[in-house]
């Protein structure tokens, strides 16, 4: 890869024969995940992440909380388009004070059971708020980012979710993220 936001020719070619794959379509919009999924190309990046030391101790640090659980505030802000066969890109800011009971889930790629009895399986902001109070961790960001897990178009990825999480947190006092992956 030669830049950030680009998926390698092989990569891009593979991810593009399955998109066009009619059967895969109909498949996705029957939501067979199993067959749609069978014959995908999961993305592989040969190099390794960058590693950035982290610049203070965790205990001066703000950490800001990620989640790909499809979390959003009910009444306040659209679900998540759980219809999408390739994906819904987009993201949600949620405060961090949001009572657990105002917020749903809307990602049609997991069972709720668990997390519908504690959501703290899925939304790290009460071990977050736990962890601050011991002094652990110096201040939770205020503002949580929720997205919708499910986005086997890598492209959305690199040009819509990764841009607009960044631009939540771009030039924010964020020493750190918590990203918990359903």
């Amino acid at each position: 890869m030669t830049e950030a936001n680009s998926l390698s020719p092989d990569a891009a070619s593979a991810l593009q024969l399955w998109l066009d794959d009619p059967g895969v379509g109909l498949k996705l919009a029957a939501r067979d995940w199993k067959a749609a999924f069978a014959t995908y190309k999961y993305l592989e990046i040969q190099a390794p992440p960058p590693f950035v030391k982290f610049g203070r101790p965790l205990s001066e640090a703000t950490i800001a909380a990620i989640t790909s659980g499809g979390l959003y505030i009910d009444g306040e802000q659209s679900a998540f388009n759980t219809a999408d066969p390739y994906g819904d890109a987009s993201i949600h800011t949620i405060p961090t004070d949001t009572p657990y009971c105002r917020l749903k889930i809307a990602h049609n790629h997991f069972n709720h059971t668990v997390p519908e009895q504690d959501l703290n399986t899925i939304d790290p902001v009460n071990n977050l708020k736990v962890l601050q109070d011991e002094g652990v961790i110096g201040k939770l960001y205020p503002i949580q980012i929720s997205m919708h897990g499910y986005i086997p178009d890598w492209h959305r990825v690199f040009a819509q979710l990764v841009p607009a999480v960044l631009e939540q947190l771009r030039n924010r006092s964020v020493d750190g993220v918590l990203l918990v992956p359903v």
